[in-house]
């Protein structure tokens, strides 16, 4: 029997992944792909076991985002180069490329094996699968997200998920029937896809341009979402009656609650929100109600509403890119239905559906009916999720320690030093990540070893490779004390006092929305830091044995 390697694999033009000059990071990725072997051609002359590996290898690659990118570790000389799971989001998003690619191809005896092989690998990904505990018609607290599926199915949206109340209390969607990798989970006709466009062409916008006001785009949508919101007649009138009155996102927390961030970058990342989206209402109010009373009255057109409106958009738009090219901010009923889960069964929702003039959302993995379906907004670390959506995740994958370093100005050495930092193209900016297989970054070790040389070692620089190997012990240690020195500041510089704690000792206790997420965020920013800190102490003290 012949094997694979041996059937003819058809004529055609050559199968490939595809790299946008546009990206960003298409030259780090071009200098990966080299130096690990890879090609963004479907090799034809090996297995269709070992074609499709290489080619899962190389859409990781090109599914690289930056954080990504930076805890890369290139193998040694001695080591077989491969490029391993990276995530579950570059996982779903590197399969998707390898599927398009595939799809668009001839279908010869040879690429069907591949396409056979690559939905075994879908099938693969994992993550939590919640059963629902509660059937929708027997719960009035579903009552908004529920009309609202309902009106969405009504103008056109095809949707297999219900409505379901999940462990805890948690509402969310959960499937129909069981769903398959590549299966449309939710299709959303553009027509319904609300875009700031459609501010600029409503009469508010109109009024606008007839008074020479000359307001940027977002400003427009929010000042349309308040005029839309408080009309009952409006056509999205069901869809903005199924948010909640209030949000629990940065621009809303109290002063107690911004206590307990004092000195965290959280803090500074709120209060730079809260400036931004104040002095954007700041240049609006009173004047336009003044100058254009009857389309702005100030009684509807208060900061609370424009807050309000602020803090939908920033949680729940999802940026679309239209068959024009361009991309637009877009709010999409029923999408905000699913749940956020760093192992979601949708990622990808980036793109208009040219052949359906939809937005798709397609599973990456399956769904078995009755269980929660998640979709993923993206890699977001929690800092970003308590600011902007209210909450955050526990042993989220996504967070990151981020470290600056740079070469001090008064170092006798500071030249030398840096002309190796930019040799090697070293960044300033170093992330330490949760779990990434116990190994430290070896970007961060590298350059402080470069930053804790002494003049001696300064001499031995063109025989040094610190990307690869230490300088030497006492630099090793040095490198090791000084970055646990780094993770001790930033541990104690959290809050010491836990009012969750006090909950969990006084049951009737009951805390605010906002300080129960932000001791959430600061238990999960402990409990990282506490992890890298154990990680450096144990590589700290297996020096001696290794060098």
């Amino acid at each position: 029997m012949k094997g694979p390697s041996k059937r003819k694999r058809g004529e055609g033009p050559p199968i490939s992944l595809p790299l946008s000059a546009e990206d960003p990071l298409v030259t780090q990725k071009k200098a990966v792909l080299h130096a690990n072997g890879l090609s963004l051609l479907l090799s034809l002359t090996s297995s269709s076991r070992e074609t499709l590996n290489k080619f899962i290898e190389s859409a990781r690659v090109l599914s690289f985002n930056e954080e990504e990118l930076y805890f890369f570790t290139q193998p040694r000389g001695d080591e077989e180069a491969s490029i391993p799971l990276i995530s579950p989001r570059n996982e779903a998003t590197a399969l998707h490329l390898c599927t398009v690619a595939l799809e668009s191809a001839n279908q010869t005896e040879f690429v069907l094996e591949l396409v056979v092989g690559l939905q075994e690998k879908r099938a693969e990904l994992g993550g939590p699968d919640t059963p629902s505990t509660e059937e929708v018609e027997s719960s009035a607290s579903l009552a908004p997200g529920a009309a609202t599926l309902e009106w969405a199915v009504e103008r056109g949206v095809n949707s297999r998920v219900r409505c379901g109340i999940f462990e805890g209390g948690l509402r969310g969607v959960c499937a129909v029937d069981d769903i398959h990798p590549g299966e449309c989970v939710l299709q959303v006709p553009q027509t319904l896809l609300i875009t700031q466009d459609m501010a600029q062409i409503s009469a508010l916008g109109a009024a606008l341009r007839a008074a020479e006001e000359d307001i940027d785009d977002e400003s427009v949508a929010l000042l349309w979402t308040i005029q839309q919101r408080s009309n009952p007649g409006a056509e999205f009138a069901t869809f903005w009656a199924s948010f909640p009155e209030s949000f629990n996102t940065g621009l809303s927390w109290s002063t107690a609650a911004l206590a307990l961030l004092d000195g965290s970058a959280l803090l500074d990342r709120t209060i730079e929100t809260r400036q931004l989206v104040r002095s954007s209402y700041d240049a609006l109010f009173p004047r336009l109600s003044r100058a254009l009373p009857q389309v702005f009255p100030e009684a509807l057109f208060t900061w609370e509403k424009y807050k309000w409106a602020a803090e939908l958009w920033n949680s729940y738009a999802l940026l679309v890119k239209f068959q024009d090219g361009k991309q637009r901010s877009c709010l999409v009923p029923a999408v905000g239905l699913l749940n956020f889960s760093p192992q979601a069964h949708v990622y990808r929702f980036s793109c208009i559906d040219a052949a359906t003039s939809s937005l798709r959302l397609e599973a990456a993995r399956s769904c078995q009916r009755g269980s929660q379906c998640y979709l993923a907004y993206g890699a977001l670390p929690n800092i970003q999720l308590a600011l902007f959506y209210g909450f955050v995740i526990e042993d989220n994958p996504y967070d990151v320690i981020k470290v600056t370093l740079e070469p001090d100005p008064d170092d006798p050495l500071h030249q030398p030093k840096t002309n190796l930092l930019e040799k090697l193209g070293l960044p300033t900016e170093h992330m330490i990540g949760r779990g990434r297989s116990r190994q430290l970054p070896t970007k961060l070790l590298a350059a402080l070893r470069i930053l804790l040389l002494d003049e001696e070692e300064v001499l031995r620089l063109p025989a040094l490779d610190p990307l690869r190997a230490p300088v030497g012990k006492k630099n090793e240690h040095m490198v090791m004390e000084t970055l646990v020195g780094l993770l001790e500041g930033l541990l104690e510089a959290l809050p010491v006092e836990s009012v969750a704690g006090q909950a969990d000792l006084d049951k009737d206790l009951v805390l605010d929305d906002d300080i129960a997420l932000i001791q959430k965020y600061c238990s999960s920013e402990r409990a990282l830091l506490a992890e890298a800190l154990e990680n450096c102490t144990r590589v700290w003290g297996a020096l001696d044995s290794l060098l």
